[in-house]
């Protein structure tokens, strides 16, 4: 029986929406392999008034008010899903300031302030800090990227966070300093520690996350196209049999980036009907009525996706090495 041909043949089996693919037969749903993490609270960030000017590889023109709709909506939304949404002011100097996860990685008891990949956005961090701080439980470690070094540059959407791993792209946002900077501050809260840390090359897209997303019980979703398959087939690499990640591909690339929040899942407006949706709900153990999608049309003109409004925080009491 040879695991390393049945493994590189699975790689090599067809890649087409809607299919899955597994890592290792049943490893996906292997009992008691999942640490117990549970989100009590979420940091939001307010539109700002600058928001026409935000960031935009399309070059789109975006509209305030329609930005303003959909997050309110989204902030709605999160409320069903978190007993606190702490929501902190925009800064009307700071356009891209509503796309709070590019700022802060949570993880256990410790939180990294980042130094983000745009320049422009580099002045978002700090106004975390207080908000952070004044949460109610245990007391939070914050750490300053930029203390660290001040060469790294890391964005959130670049951190994708599997309960056991924590996959860092980089790209044209997040350089080697700044996987290095998160592997020191976030690695005593990881079971594997330093070694559960791994960088992954970003091809043909702004952010990992714009490419995968885990949804809960081992179950990923994957973009249908050479990045995605590039990542996925990195994950494996990388993680060897222990990984047992099961991958569904998605027909349209606005059903790759999901938000697991608790015994939730959010998506974007329109994909819940997609079959590959249905089977990624029943495996990942979420109900459908507890799969809640919101509008993003007007922030994907700006290259934001579901994650990317949200920062959500651990309830300690359920986290567990």
């Amino acid at each position: 029986f040879d695991l390393v041909a049945m493994l590189g043949r699975r790689l090599a089996a067809p890649w087409r929406a809607g299919s899955l693919h597994l890592r290792v037969p049943g490893a996906h749903t292997a009992a008691g392999s999942v640490r117990s993490i549970r989100t009590d609270q979420a940091l939001v960030r307010g539109v700002s008034l600058s928001w026409t000017k935000a960031l935009s590889r399309e070059q789109a023109p975006l509209s305030l008010q329609k930005a303003q709709e959909e997050h309110a909506t989204y902030v709605e939304v999160l409320r069903r899903c978190v007993d606190t949404v702490v929501e902190i002011p925009a800064d009307p100097k700071l356009p891209d300031c509503c796309f709070i996860e590019d700022c802060a990685v949570s993880i256990g008891r410790t939180v990294l302030l980042t130094n983000p990949g745009a320049a422009s956005r580099r002045p978002e961090p700090p106004a975390l800090s207080a908000p952070i701080r004044a949460l109610p439980g245990a007391p939070r470690t914050l750490v300053s990227m930029l203390e660290m070094d001040s060469s790294a540059t890391l964005d959130g959407g670049d951190v994708l966070h599997t309960e056991r791993h924590v996959f860092v792209g980089l790209s044209s946002r997040t350089n080697a300093a700044g996987v290095e900077a998160l592997r020191a501050a976030l690695a005593p809260e990881l079971p594997g520690g330093a070694r559960s840390v791994f960088a992954i090359e970003v091809i043909g897209d702004l952010h990992l996350k714009s490419l995968a997303t885990y949804a809960g019980n081992h179950q990923m979703a994957v973009d249908d196209s050479p990045g995605g398959r590039h990542l996925a087939q990195e994950v494996d690499r990388l993680t060897g049999v222990s990984g047992g990640y099961a991958w569904h591909v998605m027909s349209t690339h606005a059903a790759t980036n999901l938000l697991r929040v608790n015994d939730f899942l959010i998506m974007q407006e329109g994909v819940k009907r997609l079959p590959e949706i249905g089977k990624l709900l029943d495996a990942a153990h979420v109900r459908p009525e507890n799969a809640f999608e919101v509008p993003n049309q007007e922030f994907s003109k700006a290259d934001g996706a579901v994650t990317c409004r949200s920062v959500l925080i651990q309830h300690l009491s359920h986290f567990r090495k």
